[in-house]
């Protein structure tokens, strides 16, 4: 399968035959991880959504790149389909003509879908030169696994309020009535607050003092948490509001947070006022994690616990941890419950610092957390670990924390990580300084999207081990 449509990537001269509004037939043959199916013609890749290879069908161009040997198309009548094409279960998709870009490979075959996200895998080791790779993707629920929902608010013409997001690449309100990968809870309470907005003809932005964004957070015993960001300094204005969603909706917390930045970012501080509870505890395996509406934790429940509880096994027989971006310390904590190891964690965000500290209370662990950025310091207090986990943001171990760990070399470094490129990147820093990456496995996290998630074990090589894998060149 094709890994990308990348526009900017150069290789074969771009024919001068192909332009704008030319139709043609073509045979999809290749689909990329972003959900395109993708065709050649004259050394052109073409991509046209809501296709799948073994897919005839007579298409439109919308676009042919200056930059590299791409064009983009939509389809100009009926396709004849081939047997891995299936209609898209949410007519919201991009795939189905809506605009939400939330789950670009629900229209094909399961055979092809799994296929696609382990190459888009393999790819990347490829390029690093990373010969261990996953067997295969463990896939749990493919609908309603999302635990948490970031919602766009915005004001029809009408008055009608509605909460989705944006579409892929713009500010255009994308809907997301009945989606199906949120989980129940959250659906329902969106359902309530469109309503309740409408109700009041509630300011949205750009208004001042509008409502901009809704995070609705649910928990597996039903219960959710709501933070409110409001275009303003004036949070107590929405106080009302909230008490009113506890109410009406069951709702246990709300939270408001001010915003009234340029940009998508959805918040730039903490929440300033708080309306009912501002923490649950779920229930996360044998241990309890407490977060808030706003904590950064895995969207999927059963594909996070799997990967906790593999990483826990790899621990085995560990006597000290450190868990390098610890989060609210639900890696750590697995791994300490079932080997009872010593445990230092460190995070850059001081909140979610404070609720590790708590977890580990609430599963009688006497760990050890600090509020530490690893792209500029390193714990230095602590006893040197045999055993490292690692759950790095999407860029993969700062530069200076990787260097400091091939520096100390601790027997095993345990890394969870949600963007391959990045993964394979940092192995192969690891592998020349002296580790193997003894087992790899990847997780289908978000399903319906082209994100893959990995674990990985490295080991330290010994030098007088002739069977050892050499690092890659």
């Amino acid at each position: 399968m094709a890994n990308s449509g990348d526009r900017k990537k150069s290789g074969a001269k771009i024919s001068p035959e192909l332009k704008n509004g030319d139709r043609l037939t073509v045979t999809v043959t290749d689909l990329t991880v972003d959900g395109y199916g993708t065709a050649s013609h004259n050394n052109v890749v073409i991509h046209i959504p809501d296709t799948a290879p073994g897919d005839t069908v007579s298409i439109r161009i919308d676009h042919v790149s200056h930059q590299s040997p791409h064009a983009w198309a939509r389809i100009a009548s009926p396709p004849q389909r081939g047997d891995k094409w299936k209609r898209h279960f949410c007519p919201e998709s991009e795939q189905a003509g809506g605009r939400c870009g939330g789950c670009p490979l629900g229209h094909v075959s399961r055979d092809v879908y799994r296929e696609t996200k382990l190459k888009s895998v393999t790819d990347a080791f490829a390029e690093w030169g990373i010969d261990t790779v996953p067997d295969g993707i463990t896939m749990e629920s493919m609908r309603r696994y999302r635990n948490k929902s970031n919602f766009v608010v915005h004001k029809q013409k009408n008055g009608t309020v509605q909460l989705g997001s944006w579409a892929p690449g713009s500010h255009r309100f994308a809907g997301m009535n009945n989606c199906v990968i949120n989980t129940r809870p959250i659906s329902k309470i969106q359902r309530d607050l469109e309503m309740q907005l409408t109700e009041r003809n509630a300011p949205v932005h750009p208004t001042p003092n509008g409502i901009r964004y809704i995070t609705v957070k649910s928990f597996e015993s039903g219960a959710t948490l709501v933070d409110l960001v409001v275009s303003s300094d004036h949070a107590t204005d929405w106080i009302d509001f909230a008490q009113t969603i506890i109410n009406r909706s069951q709702v246990h917390g709300v939270s408001i947070t001010c915003n009234n930045q340029a940009g998508n970012q959805v918040r730039t501080g903490s929440a300033v006022e708080q309306i009912g509870r501002n923490t649950l505890c779920e229930q996360f395996g044998a241990i309890q994690l407490w977060m808030k509406a706003t904590t950064f934790f895995q969207l999927n429940n059963q594909i996070a616990q799997k990967m906790y509880d593999l990483a826990a096994e790899w621990c085995s027989g560990a006597n000290t941890v450190w868990d390098l971006y610890c989060g609210i310390g639900g890696l750590g904590i697995t791994a300490a419950a079932t080997s009872q190891c010593t445990l230092f964690g460190c995070d850059s965000v001081r909140d979610s610092i404070a609720l590790a500290q708590r977890n580990a209370k609430a599963n009688s662990l006497d760990a050890v957390y600090e509020t530490i950025d690893l792209s500029t310091s390193f714990p230095a207090d602590w006893p040197l670990p045999d055993t490292v986990l690692i759950n790095p943001p999407r860029r993969g171990i700062d530069e200076r924390t990787l260097a400091r760990l091939c520096e100390i070399k601790p027997a095993k470094l345990i890394y969870m990580s949600c963007h391959p490129k990045s993964f394979a990147r940092d192995a192969k820093t690891l592998c020349d300084q002296g580790y193997t990456l003894a087992e790899v496995a990847a997780f289908d996290m978000l399903p319906n999207t082209s994100h893959v998630e990995l674990l990985g074990r490295f080991e330290t090589r010994p030098t007088t081990d002739e069977n050892s894998t050499p690092a890659p060149e």
